[in-house]
């Protein structure tokens, strides 16, 4: 009876074991809601596919997840990882800073980062690397070729919430319009409510972005840049969150080593050296 007891014991406190280890082992990261189905499928079962091989479709968010997956993967990080979506960064800076979750999936700016009093990882990308165009229909770009760009005749769509586009664009002196769903800023455009979208460049000799099933193209010779740094955001004030944090650095400093993370945004056209010495928007 006794080793019966004994028995049912061991089984009790190994199943708590297991309980907290089953707990313990899925970690949750932030990702945008409008990418959510699309980098969802890469959790599954850690499928975390190889850079080098990887179709990123001129996918930012889906890049970057595949980068964060990869350094935790080379630094032989095991937990799974669980995607929590919310539809603007702040929401999400917002629920590592409480805890909600642990990380974000994909690059935010340093000055966020601080804001936030987050710890940030290894650099995706360093002060003035990242760059953006406005894009229009091909009608627009068509007409504007070889002209002088006067941004004050021109509306073009963002969300506020995008902080340095929101304010490289004021600077420039073009008018803005907000628009809180990414999606409905195509739309907009279509209807030719708005003439710009400001968006990142891809690795096509035209730069063509088709999003949303709407083709535009850059305005040729502007751009914006960026004077921050992006990093991925960690709560690192808990021990499950340092531990996540040294194993992305750990794989992070890897990946830079190899190269892979700066092939990734020449894939992207993202660090494009077509637009180097295009004219720059910005308050400077």
């Amino acid at each position: 009876m006794q080793n019966t007891k004994r028995l049912i014991t061991l089984l009790i406190i190994s199943l708590g074991f297991v309980i907290q280890f089953s707990f313990a082992s899925t970690i949750k990261i932030a990702v945008f809601k409008d990418h959510y189905s699309t980098i969802y499928p890469y959790t599954l079962k850690n499928a975390c596919p190889s850079i080098d091989s990887f179709q990123f479709d001129d996918n930012q968010m889906l890049a970057e997840y595949i980068i964060f997956c990869n350094a935790l993967k080379l630094a032989g990080y095991q937990e799974t990882l669980e995607l929590v979506p919310y539809p603007i960064s702040i929401r999400a800076l917002q629920a590592i800073q409480k805890n909600d979750v642990l990380a974000s999936s994909y690059g935010v700016w340093h000055n966020e980062i601080e804001k936030f009093k987050l710890q940030g990882s290894p650099n995706l990308l360093s002060n003035n690397q990242f760059s953006k165009g406005l894009y229009t229909t091909q009608l627009l770009r068509d007409k504007l070729k070889g002209k002088l760009f006067e941004p004050a005749k021109y509306i073009a769509v963002a969300n506020q919430n995008w902080q340095l586009d929101w304010t490289a664009l004021s600077c420039s002196g073009l008018n803005l319009l907000h628009v809180n769903q990414y999606e409905q800023m195509f739309k907009i455009l279509e209807l030719g409510r708005a003439d710009f979208v400001p968006l990142t460049f891809n690795a096509e000799p035209d730069m063509k972005r088709t999003v949303f099933g709407t083709s535009l193209y850059p305005i040729e010779g502007i751009k914006i840049s960026f004077n921050d740094a992006l990093s991925f955001a960690v709560n690192t004030k808990t021990e499950q969150g340092q531990l996540l944090y040294k194993a992305l650095k750990q794989g992070l400093i890897t990946l830079a080593s190899q190269g892979k993370i700066e092939d990734i945004y020449q894939r992207l056209g993202i660090t494009n050296s077509t637009v180097t010495d295009w004219r720059k928007l910005s308050c400077n």
